[in-house]
């Protein structure tokens, strides 16, 4: 392909009509497919290519199963003739060879399809080695198809190579990161099929998920951030993290349903609902990464994306970009002083990396959750698997939040002697260890405590690592933001026990909500000047003269005061702790009021102190008095 395709060849927009039409009829395929296996519906009709010897059949025969399985074959049909239309006129119509070949191997993709379906339908030993790849070119050529239109588009064929901001350049490459997430994705659906086909258990399908959803959300961080100006790249980007986060409300909720009719002799609706949506989603999830992979690759010249391959350039503040100030971080010096960097002093590093004594807190957290779910009766063993997996994603998200703040990490004073700015490790070797954290973290959950909670972490590690620590260089509404995987622990800790959410588990979460913003705006006025020589963007650096920041401080503590008490009164905890409760709040009340009208950095670590104080005092005498 040259920069800018040539004009007299640009196909007219039928072509490109076509084939959206034929790529949607597909994704009705697909879900019409879900509905047959969601029904156990695939071996209602013995023989093939016809029904009951017919080609169409009688509407005494349209009843039960039959007609899941006879519509689905009926959309296939119209797919294939559909297809076939397609490839004619791209064909005929189109002078780029190469869009002329991938009509004709998504041509012969149908039609393979359709003989695997025939192989499923007459040699049924055969059922079970078939219906994942099955379901496998069904997604790729769906997938494909979904490219064609994306190559008739005239996004695509008026687009220029190299956008905007060409200059700039990261690393991994966009090309890759894409690339990768679509494989990625495709792998997913395929594991998702063996799941429902009972080739495989679930575990497989989580830790896939898993690796999605990191996947994903770094390529879409890195759109924004490198491109955030270009539409052309930003809105599938922002289109597929919308799917993706519905995508994985309706796995929670179609697991949920399965576990929940599993005794009953046919499915039940809500389960097939859900698990055809999850399925519909999921198609449509890989059809946002594909444009969103195809256009990196229009948009993006390959001389850019090899620069890309081969230097860093994260999102920091202007003053650093324009080299007003310079970063400390060089790469190139961390690997040139690995070999001076004893081996025990490597393991301290890859230690602090895990912030330690803020996973400490959290892990005691969510022990109180896991406590307070447990009823009377605490089963110890399970509150050792929770605090092994919760360690574990706790240090995976502080370990992968200090690789995406490495550079910011640099530029203050209090986070210079951290492992990645001081030189201890490389980025890589922290990306790698925090990836196995999060990965190990998730999968030990769902296997040693149950589904739910391997969910929850997996949304609390992406809230926190991909809304919260990127927003911080734009808007003060990170700390919001943040507040939400902050408060996640104890409701965790309660769903690892109960296996449910329940109230006593929202009353917790509301305490940790508030808990965490007199706290954290206390150490945000004591290094306000840090946070402002970095960029980040904390109500003290844009508010330096402390007024509302001290208004804040002041409002969540009155509002947690009350919300503190409520455990109490759901019966979740007793009289002493009431009025143990009382006290603490009040006591924590006093430091945030002269934190409020005394905003000096004295004032402020006391509050701080007081925060930390508190926090574990109201929980442990929660705990005691339940």
């Amino acid at each position: 392909m040259t920069e800018r395709e040539d004009i007299s060849e640009r196909p007219g927009r039928g072509q490109f009509w076509l084939a959206v039409g034929v790529a949607f009829l597909t994704l009705v395929l697909l879900g019409a497919g879900g509905l047959v296996t969601s029904n156990e519906a695939g071996d209602s009709v013995p023989d093939w290519p016809m029904s009951f010897g017919r080609w169409v059949i009688g509407s005494d025969q349209f009843v039960a199963n039959v007609r899941f399985e006879y519509s689905h074959r009926v959309i296939a049909g119209a797919v294939g003739i559909a297809t076939f239309i397609l490839a004619l006129w791209i064909t005929l119509g189109e002078k780029r060879r190469w869009v002329k070949r991938l009509a004709w191997i998504a041509f012969a993709g149908v039609v393979a399809q359709a003989a695997i379906g025939g192989v499923r339908v007459l040699f049924p030993e055969y059922k079970a080695a078939v219906s994942v790849p099955h379901a496998l070119i069904a997604q790729s050529f769906f997938a494909l198809l979904v490219g064609l239109a994306v190559f008739s588009s005239r996004s695509w064929q008026t687009r220029k190579t190299a956008p905007k901001d060409a200059g700039k350049s990261s690393s991994p490459s966009l090309r890759f990161l894409t690339s990768a997430t679509v494989a990625s994705v495709l792998v997913q659906l395929v594991l998702g099929a063996g799941f429902r086909h009972r080739a495989f258990g679930i575990i497989p399908h989580i830790a896939g998920a898993v690796a999605v959803t990191i996947l994903l959300v770094w390529t879409v961080s890195a759109v924004l951030r490198r491109y955030g100006s270009d539409a052309f790249l930003c809105r599938p980007a922002l289109v597929a993290l919308g799917l993706l986060i519905t995508q994985v409300g309706l796995g929670v909720g179609a697991y949920m349903a399965r576990l929940g009719s599993a005794d009953d002799p046919l499915p039940m609706e809500p389960m097939i609902t859900l698990t055809v949506a999850h399925l519909v989603v999921g198609a449509l999830t890989l059809a946002a990464v594909v444009v969103l992979t195809l256009r990196s690759y229009r948009a993006i010249s390959p001389r850019e994306s090899a620069r890309e391959a081969t230097q860093e350039r994260e999102s920091v503040p202007r003053p650093v970009r324009e080299g007003i100030i310079k970063v400390p971080y060089e790469e190139s010096a961390i690997r040139n002083s690995q070999s001076a960097i004893r081996s025990p002093d490597r393991l301290r590093a890859y230690l602090d990396l895990t912030k330690p004594r803020i996973t400490l807190l959290v892990v005691l957290t969510a022990a109180a959750g896991f406590c307070l779910g447990s009823g009377q009766a605490i089963s110890y063993t399970g509150l050792l698997h929770m605090a092994v997996g919760i360690t574990l994603l706790s240090s995976g998200i502080g370990t992968l939040n200090q690789y995406m703040e490495r550079r910011l990490d640099a530029l203050m004073l209090r986070t210079g002697s951290r492992p990645l700015p001081s030189g201890k490790l490389t980025a890589r070797e922290a990306l790698l260890f925090g990836i196995v954290l999060s990965v190990v973290a998730t999968i030990y959950l769902a296997v040693f405590l149950n589904l739910l909670t391997a969910v929850l972490g997996t949304v609390t590690l992406a809230a926190y690592l991909f809304l919260y620590t990127p927003l911080k260089t734009r808007t003060t509404l990170s700390t919001v933001l943040g507040a939400f995987p902050g408060a996640m622990p104890p409701l965790i800790g309660w769903v690892a026990a109960s296996g449910e959410i329940g109230l006593g588990a929202w009353v917790l979460f509301a305490i940790l909500f508030l808990w965490q913003f007199p706290h954290f705006l206390a150490i945000a006025w004591m290094y306000r000047d840090d946070y402002a020589r970095a960029g980040i963007r904390m109500l003290p650096v844009v508010e330096p003269e402390g007024r509302v920041t001290g208004q804040q401080i002041l409002s969540y503590t009155l509002m947690l005061l009350p919300v503190s008490l409520l455990p109490a009164m759901i019966q979740l905890a007793g009289s002493v702790y009431f009025f143990g409760a009382l006290m603490l709040g009040l006591g924590f009340l006093y430091f945030s009021v002269r934190m409020a009208f005394d905003r000096s950095k004295w004032r402020a670590r006391r509050l701080l102190q007081a925060s930390v104080l508190y926090l574990p005092a109201l929980l442990a005498l929660m705990v005691l008095n339940r």
